[in-house]
C-alpha cells in the first residue's frame, strides 16, 4: 500500500461517522414505521395507508439541519440565521434555510425542524 493509498483509506474512514449516524437514524425510523404498520387492526379493508417516506430534498434538509443543530450552539445559530436565540425559533430558521437550499417545500421544512431537534438532543442541548 502506498502512502497515498493509506491517506485515502484514513480520510475515507473519517467520513463514515456522520454517514453511520444518519444510517442508524434512518434504520430506526424505518423500523419504527414497520412496527407501526404491523398493528393488529381488524378492518375489512384490503388497502393500507402508505408509511411516510422522505423525498430527496427532505432527506438533505434533515441531514443538514441535524448537523447544524448538533454541532453549533443555539446562540451561535441564532446569530448566523439572524433570529432570537430560542430553540424553536432557531430550529425553524435552520429548517427553512436548508429546505430552500435543497429546493424543498413544506415537507422539507418539517423534516429540517425534526433534524434540528434531533441534533439538539444528540448534542445534549
Amino acid at each position: 500500500m502506498s502512502a497515498t493509498d493509506a491517506g485515502r483509506s484514513r480520510s475515507s474512514e473519517r467520513r463514515h461517522g456522520p454517514v453511520r449516524a444518519f444510517s442508524l437514524i434512518a434504520a430506526s425510523v424505518g423500523a419504527a414505521a414497520l412496527v407501526a404498520g404491523c398493528g393488529g387492526g381488524g378492518g375489512d379493508s384490503t388497502t393500507s395507508t402508505p408509511t411516510r417516506t422522505f423525498d430527496p430534498a427532505s432527506d438533505v434538509t434533515y441531514s443538514r439541519a441535524y448537523t447544524d443543530c448538533g454541532s453549533v450552539k443555539v446562540v451561535d445559530l441564532a446569530h448566523r440565521y439572524k433570529v432570537k436565540p430560542q430553540r424553536d425559533v432557531v430550529a425553524l430558521a435552520v429548517a427553512k434555510y436548508w429546505a430552500g437550499q435543497s429546493h424543498g417545500g413544506d415537507d422539507a421544512v418539517e423534516a429540517g425542524k425534526e433534524g434540528c431537534y434531533d441534533g439538539f438532543k444528540a448534542a445534549g442541548d
